[in-house]
């Protein structure tokens, strides 16, 4: 129940710091460089996953990203049961954040839209957000493997984690809107056009493909390692 419960806070607050955070950017800050907002927000939502992954940590072992608890599962490190009531958790922290947000930023919310064609940041084709959206969750998943096999200090894994998620949210904003996290999309889409849940399925596919494909990329090479070895 403890981990639940953090799995939930910690979702909730990562998806709605890293939102406000772009909204405000979006509409409040008075930038006409478009790379320079893009970096903010990509640092926003980075600096909120880093902290927020390493204070829960610091309690019990959660993920906060389904990305993360999807592979856990395929590595047979947890139960059907439990990937299942965990993911559920993770999409209900970030449906409780898009509803804070309703309520206090109600005519904001539509600038957060994962999915949407007239999204304020980017305009982009389906097939070019599948394949940025999987390449992007490859690499953190890859990424994740390596951090957890490697790193023991859990402040060090939320720091690197956020570096990396910083610089794959950098580069794929201006293509996607920026993810990585197939939770991202609920924090708005069921408050604003519940239409607009159907598009999520060219991000919930590309990033479980690119989650799945690291997987198997990472344990063929370790495979080969230990072979060799």
């Amino acid at each position: 129940m403890k981990r639940l419960i953090l799995e939930f806070l910690g979702s909730f607050l990562y998806l709605l710091f890293g939102c406000i955070i772009e909204l405000f950017v979006i509409h409040y800050l008075s930038i006409s460089i478009f790379p320079l907002k893009v970096f903010i927000i990509a640092l926003g939502f980075a600096i909120s996953f880093g902290v927020i992954y390493s204070l829960c940590n610091l309690f019990y072992n959660v993920d906060i990203n389904p990305l993360f608890t999807f592979t856990s599962w395929l590595k047979n490190d947890i139960s059907f049961y439990k990937v299942i009531s965990t993911i559920f958790i993770q999409i209900l922290g970030a449906v409780e954040a898009g509803l804070v947000i309703l309520l206090f930023l109600p005519n904001l919310l539509d600038s957060l839209v994962i999915g949407a064609s007239n999204h304020h940041l980017f305009s982009s084709s389906f097939n070019t957000i599948i394949l940025v959206e999987f390449m992007a969750s490859f690499v953190l998943t890859f990424a994740y493997f390596v951090i957890q096999k490697k790193i023991q200090s859990k402040k060090l894994r939320g720091l690197l984690l956020g570096i990396l998620l910083f610089l794959l949210l950098f580069i794929s904003i201006p293509f996607t809107g920026g993810s990585v996290n197939p939770a991202r999309g609920f924090v708005s889409n069921l408050f604003v056009n519940f239409a607009t849940l159907c598009q999520l399925n060219f991000y919930l596919f590309s990033s479980l493909a690119g989650a799945l494909f690291s997987m198997i990329i990472y344990h063929l090479l370790s495979y080969h390692h230990n072979n060799v070895i």
